[in-house]
Parts: structure tokens; C-alpha cells; sequence
């Protein structure tokens, strides 16, 4: 964790000028350099200013203060501006390194921010002054403390992304023993707003997310680039719903209608197209009930979908099925040498082999501009030929 004293020296000009001096080096090479005066800071600013002009643009553009431990719990900024809520006032109970509350502060009058750290809650005060945002408070309080000081408080909505680590650094799971315990804190929050997102692990499980906070809910499955980013659990909403959120292509909602259920295998070797859903859509678990009312078909609820007539598929790669075979590699590793096929880019759901096993069998090397998919459908394990769909 950022100390009092790196706090200081990062905001010290020479310091500054010597990051931007030193911007396009490596880190190692950096820290090994013995004519640099605080060449191991220097490496830790450059190393996570470098990581966050992925990440993190804005952060990166404005030179703000990355904290690594703050840096790898921060959502991505992207994932963070698909937070599209409104009002007058927002409360943060989770600050960090203030990310979710930049990006809240564009839809709010006013975000009141709360880290319990004094130096992050500092760290959190210099980079909003130097994003410009004018209307975040930075509270150094934690989520308790705050809200018994309040008792009168009310807000449009709370927020909560409950720190998943211990003060030593290790993962924990469940939710009670996150910080701060959102769940002993709901019936205040209750108080406070009628509005409640909490930001919840890409691995939680969205129909235990519903069993846990209630039948009106709203779960949204955020990803980005194909990864699933962030589990988005907002109260208050009527009858539950799911959706699924990619980032800068929209939103698929559904009613909440409990365990996907699995669909017709026999339409597979009927099918002329397959589609690779989201994983947004994988993991809210939309992807059937979307595709079902396209006339498609998924016979597993982590598996591919497939349908007899080109559709436009929402945020899922479409291919045409070119060949389909039962799996036997002797057959298929004849019919890919008569193409003149020696490398396939190889799609796998619910299938028993691993990908690098399953290449060898076949023959082929791993990559090219050719296609194909390895599935189970009926008991069987099946190959397919494929040929990308331009949408």
C-alpha cells in the first residue's frame, strides 16, 4: 500500500518530470539504473502508469496516482462507464482508487466517495483535481462508520464494490467476509436509499445472487473484449431480471426465469450456422431465451447455439457450418489432408478433450485462417468445418 512518504514524493516536481522522462522504459530497467535518484519508485510509477494507459486511459492521460494494490482490485474504465445511473446524490461506500466513482459522477450532482485508508483517501483527493470533476467528496471514513454519523442521511442510490481481499492480501470468497459486509449492511442501506448496486466477483453466480438479495433485483453480467469484467447486482428494480451488458454495444435484458434449461439436440445436425455467444450473455445466462426467440437453439447452457437461418447475432461471433462430422479423428484427419488443412483456429464447449489433444489427433497445427468447432451434442462429440460470418 502507498505509504505517507510515496504520497509526498510522487507529487514532488523533479519526481514528476523524472516519471515523464523516464515514461517509455521498462521497469527493470529503471529500477537497476544507479544514476536515477529514486529509481525504485520511478519503476513502480512507470510500471502501473503503463498498465493503466490500457486500462485506465483517463487516469493515464491525467498522470494520476496508481497504487498497485488500489490499481489490480480497480475496475477497468470502460467497465466502469457502462454504470449508467442518475440522480442527485451517490453514495460510494468503497472508494479505492475511485474509478466507479469518477464514472458515477458524470450521471450524479454530487458523489459523496468513502475510503477508509487516510493516504488512498489523499491519492483518491489529487487524482479527481486532476480529472477535473468538481463534484466528488472524498469522506475518510469507513461504510459503518459513516452511515451510524448519518442517521438522517438519504441518497438516490448507494454503491458498493466490497473489497474481496483481507488486510494480508488474501481472496475470500464469501460475501460476509468481504468489506464491508454489504449483506449485515443492507437493512440501514434500506434507509439510506431505494436504490442499491453492488458490484459483486465476475465468478459469482448469478442465480445465487438473486436467491441472496432478493426476487427484485436486477443482475447484469458486464464484459469487455470477451471477459466477463464485473457481476452488477442492483435492488429495487420489480421482478427479477437479468441482463447481459457489453461494453460499447448495448444491452440484452430478460425476466428472471430461474436454472437455464437445455434445448433440442436433434437441431443440430440440421443447423447451417453457429454462434459463439458473449460471454456477457453466457454468464447472466440470456443466451438461450435470446436465441430461442430467433429460432435457434442451445442445447447447453455453456455451449454453442445453433439455428438453420442466418440471423444477426447481439455481441456473438457467427460461422457457417461448412462440414459436420461425428468425432473420429482417423476420418476427420483424412478429410482435413484431402483440403490441404493444416491449421485450424479450434472453438471448444462441453467437449472431453483438451484443445492441444484434440489438435494432435487431428493432425493440424494450432492457428491460420481456417476454422472449426468441437462440441457434444446427444452423447456424441462432434467436429464441425466452419466459415466466419461477416455481421
Amino acid at each position: 500500500m502507498i505509504t505517507p512518504s510515496d504520497f509526498e514524493l510522487y507529487r514532488d516536481p523533479e519526481f514528476t518530470a523524472s516519471v515523464e522522462k523516464n515514461l517509455h522504459r521498462s521497469d527493470t530497467d529503471i529500477a537497476l539504473d544507479k544514476s536515477l535518484p529514486h529509481a525504485r519508485e520511478i519503476a513502480s510509477r512507470v510500471k502501473y502508469l503503463q498498465k493503466a494507459r490500457a486500462k485506465l486511459p483517463s487516469f493515464y492521460r491525467a498522470r494520476c496516482i496508481v497504487p498497485p494494490r488500489a490499481y489490480e482490485q480497480a475496475t477497468s474504465e470502460a467497465a466502469a462507464l457502462e454504470k449508467v445511473y442518475r440522480g442527485r446524490l451517490c453514495i460510494d461506500l468503497t472508494c479505492g482508487l475511485g474509478v466507479d466513482a469518477w464514472a458515477l459522477s458524470r450521471g450524479f450532482e454530487k458523489v459523496v466517495a468513502l475510503e477508509r485508508d487516510p493516504v488512498l483517501a489523499e491519492v483518491a483527493r489529487y487524482n479527481f483535481a486532476l480529472l477535473g470533476p468538481g463534484n466528488i467528496e472524498v469522506v475518510n471514513s469507513s461504510a459503518e462508520e459513516y452511515l451510524a454519523e448519518n442517521p438522517l442521511l438519504r441518497a438516490d442510490m448507494v454503491y458498493a464494490d466490497p473489497d474481496r481481499r483481507t488486510a494480508a492480501g488474501r481472496r475470500v470468497a464469501a460475501l460476509e467476509d468481504c468489506s464491508p459486509d454489504i449483506l449485515s449492511l443492507m437493512p440501514l442501506l434500506g434507509k439510506v436509499t431505494d436504490k442499491v448496486v453492488i458490484k459483486l466477483s465476475p465468478l459469482f453466480d448469478v442465480h445465487e445472487a438473486i436467491r441472496v438479495f432478493g426476487p427484485e433485483v436486477k443482475v447484469t453480467a458486464i464484459s469487455e473484449h470477451g471477459e466477463c469484467k464485473e457481476l452488477l447486482v442492483e435492488t429495487g428494480t420489480g421482478p427479477a431480471r437479468i441482463a447481459a451488458r457489453i461494453t460499447g454495444e448495448g444491452e440484452m435484458e430478460f425476466t428472471y426465469s430461474g436454472l437455464p434449461g437445455r434445448g433440442a439436440d436433434a437441431v443440430i445436425w440440421d443447423a447451417h450456422y453457429l454462434a459463439v455467444p458473449d460471454v456477457a450473455l453466457v454468464k447472466s445466462g440470456i443466451a438461450g431465451p435470446y436465441y430461442r426467440q430467433l429460432g435457434w437453439v442451445m442445447p447447453t447452457p455453456h455451449g454453442f447455439v445453433f439455428g438453420r437461418e442466418p440471423v444477426p447475432g447481439f455481441a456473438s461471433r457467427i460461422f457457417r457450418i461448412v462440414r459436420m462430422e461425428k468425432y473420429n479423428p482417423k476420418r476427420i484427419k483424412k478429410i482435413l489432408a484431402e483440403e490441404g488443412i493444416t491449421r485450424l483456429n479450434i472453438l471448444m464447449r462441453d467437449f472431453p478433450t483438451p484443445v492441444e489433444k484434440a489438435a494432435a489427433e487431428l493432425g493440424v497445427g494450432q492457428g491460420g485462417g481456417r476454422w472449426a468447432a468441437l462440441a457434444t451434442a446427444a452423447g456424441r462429440r462432434i467436429f464441425m468445418l466452419l466459415e466466419p460470418q461477416v455481421q
